[in-house]
């Protein structure tokens, strides 16, 4: 509501309020007999009246007074815009006046004698119209003992005629390959490389005349360096500010983020020959993992000079198009994981190795990861098994830990706690329970609080909110195993899938009538039979073929197979019961981190959950609308909701990153580090 909305409404309000008061006034103001019980009654009704007239004046001096208040607050919140309009003018020319600095700086710099001949490694894709800026600083450096090697990584615009008349000079050399990505571009580019030293230059970025000289100098004066970097100028372009970057180097802050820029950072061509090039896994972040090994050994210098400008904006960056999220796990993966004490566990499930169990398996990968050596005890066989990667045990709860002789007993449902804590509780273990939605109820979890063997309750963020108070209810959220869910790199964007135990909770049947409003679409819904309940599955089949079939459905596949199928998909369209309680299905996180576009029931769960990755929808044919509005996308707006989808998983869901503190508390119990 609008200041000007707010205004009209308040004196509306009051305009009502005081008629009230006059009408009700009005109709008590008639002659009073005195002496009756009526008379009596009568007057204490008109001072009732009365008193009302002066509280509906004091609700109107009120409203008033808060209108005039809400005056007040425009004005200064015009003051404040006003202020900040001011500032951001202020810093638009301090930003300005850094750039004419360092360009200034430049200008005075003095030639070097320094002879090293420096090979500068430019990939290039589809950056025909700013190519020959970069070219026209590297043409204006003072040092002039260099070689530039231009691989082009498929380009299909007009960059090779934007080039070809500096190709007339002997120091360019252009290379083309299929559209790889810049981490092979780089590297076809270092195999070339003829220079003692080795430099890069990215098309959106410029040098200023001094760099290569300030590079060649610091190499020439000491012979055992093997890295240097200088500071640069971040021209944010879209904000229209800019500042400048020139950090000192801190190996350990490197280890966790990268601040040297790669177009600031040049290293003896030695280290490429003795530690290999970039990782061509990686289509973001690839700087940050070479720097981070070519100066393990810490031979590196700060010049503290600007030298460069670095020109941000540009909606074909890497750091815009290219996710972060799954690159940054890449570089932490290939990490030595400290080694602490195996920390045996058993996990007390009702059914276990069932396909619809996906999130315990990914839970037990996790912890696997982390020292963890778990062992299974089920009460239960199973209807759609997998090969199980852990031992699992049958017969009694107290006989399996017999055997195992586990440090910590760890059970998945609440109502699985209730029903085995007692028998697992009177070996003196602690237990720890992984509560889950469908069951959740706050009075079970209240108990299962009050029970003196469970030490910790781990549950979805939206559900523990709601025990604050507690000590042993901790935040958990769902989380995917890495291993079987990546960004898939050939996606059908017409692939829309959902998968899912066989429920009736699962509202499949609503995904049958989205995929029937979707006819260009293709649509796969990939179930498992559910223990107990296995006739329902049919019933989903034959209701698919009496509504024409528009669905494939695909039967008990295992967890790689159904992987693979994510892993291929454009859209994953997620359906559950409006009035079922909604948890963290880990369906959906797999799909964030096989780069789908998310499409999920509308509720605060799944907003929390979901957020930029995906949209939300209320019926089928709203669901069907939003599937059907991804066939007008572009290609950058695609590799952008991909992005978008990967980064928020990887940053939020993934296993070992969110069970580190699971982890922690069963150390603590075993009384470990």
């Amino acid at each position: 509501m609008t200041h000007e909305s707010f205004q009209v409404y308040c004196a509306r309000v009051i305009r009502r309020l005081r008629s009230m008061a006059r009408a009700a006034l009005k109709a008590s103001s008639h002659d009073v007999t005195t002496g009756s019980p009526e008379d009596s009654q009568e007057a204490s009704r008109r001072l009732l009246l009365a008193s009302l007239a002066d509280q509906v004046a004091i609700a109107a001096r009120t409203i008033e007074q808060l209108r005039s208040e809400v005056a007040d607050t425009r004005r200064v919140n015009e003051r404040i815009e006003s202020g900040l309009s001011d500032i951001k003018r202020m810093i638009g020319i301090n930003s300005r006046s850094i750039m004419w600095l360092a360009r200034q700086q430049s200008y005075e710099a003095p030639a070097t004698g320094c002879e090293l001949l420096v090979s500068v490694i430019m990939p290039t894709w589809e950056r025909a119209d700013i190519i020959e800026e970069a070219i026209g600083s590297l043409l204006a450096q003072r040092h002039a003992r260099w070689e530039c090697i231009i691989v082009d990584d498929g380009s299909t615009d007009s960059t090779r005629e934007r080039i070809e008349r500096y190709l007339a000079d002997p120091r360019f050399c252009y290379l083309r390959q299929d559209h790889l990505g810049v981490g092979t571009a780089r590297n076809l580019g270092l195999a070339q490389a003829r220079g003692q030293v080795v430099a890069y230059l990215d098309t959106d970025n410029e040098w200023l005349p001094e760099y290569l000289s300030a590079v060649t100098s610091a190499f020439a004066a000491d012979a055992d360096l093997k890295c240097v970097y200088t500071g640069q100028i971040f021209n944010d372009r879209e904000a229209g500010f800019c500042h400048v970057r020139c950090e000192p180097f801190d190996p350990h802050r490197l280890s966790k983020e990268n601040f040297v820029d790669l177009n600031v950072f040049a290293h003896r061509k030695e280290l490429s020959n003795r530690l290999g090039g970039f990782d061509e896994r990686l289509d973001r972040l690839g700087d940050w993992d070479l720097i981070q090994r070519y100066t393990e050994g810490g031979a590196i210098r700060c010049i503290p000079r600007i030298a460069a400008i670095y020109h941000d904006g540009r909606p074909d960056q890497i750091s815009r198009t290219c996710n972060f999220g799954y690159n940054k796990h890449l570089v932490f993966s290939k990490r030595p994981r400290t080694t602490s004490p195996r920390l045996r566990v058993l996990y007390a499930l009702w059914h276990y190795p069932q396909l619809s169990e996906s999130y315990v398996r990914s839970e037990i990968r996790g912890v696997e990861a982390m020292g963890v050596e778990v062992e299974v005890w089920s009460e239960e066989r199973v209807t759609a098994p997998f090969e199980s990667e852990v031992p699992v045990h049958r017969g009694t709860l107290s006989e399996a830990i017999n055997r195992v002789r586990p440090a910590v007993i760890h059970i998945h449902w609440l109502n699985m706690a209730a029903k085995y804590c007692r028998e697992g509780g009177v070996t003196g273990l602690p237990i720890t329970v992984r509560g889950h939605a469908f069951e959740f109820t706050t009075q079970l979890v209240a108990e299962l609080d009050g029970h003196p063997a469970i030490q910790g309750i781990y549950l979805f963020p939206h559900l523990a909110a709601e025990f604050a108070s507690s000590e042993k209810v901790r935040t958990l959220p769902v989380s995917f195993d890495p291993s079987l869910y990546r960004p898939g790199r050939q996606k059908d964007l017409r692939l829309v899938i959902r998968t899912g135990c066989a429920l009736p909770t699962k509202d499949y049947l609503g995904f049958l009538r989205a995929a029937q409003l979707c006819p260009e679409h293709k649509f796969k819904l990939v179930l498992c039979h559910a223990y107990l309940k296995e006739d329902y599955l049919d019933e989903v089949v034959e209701i698919n073929r009496q509504m024409g079939s528009p669905v494939e459905i695909l039967v008990d596949l295992q967890h790689e197979d159904v992987a693979t199928l994510i892993c291929r998909a454009g859209i994953y369209l997620h359906t559950n019961d409006a009035n079922s309680r909604f948890g963290m299905p880990i369906s959906i996180s797999e799909a964030m981190a096989s780069g789908c576009f998310l499409i999920a029931r509308r509720s605060p769960a799944a907003y929390d959950y979901v957020q930029d990755a995906g949209d939300l929808y209320e019926s089928p044919e709203e669901a069907a609308d939003l599937v059907k509005q991804t066939a007008g996308w572009s290609q950058l707006r695609w590799k952008d909701a991909q992005r978008r989808s990967v980064d928020r998983a990887f940053s939020n869901f993934l296993n070992v990153g969110v069970l580190e503190p699971l982890v922690g508390q069963w150390r603590s119990l075993a009384g470990g580090p």
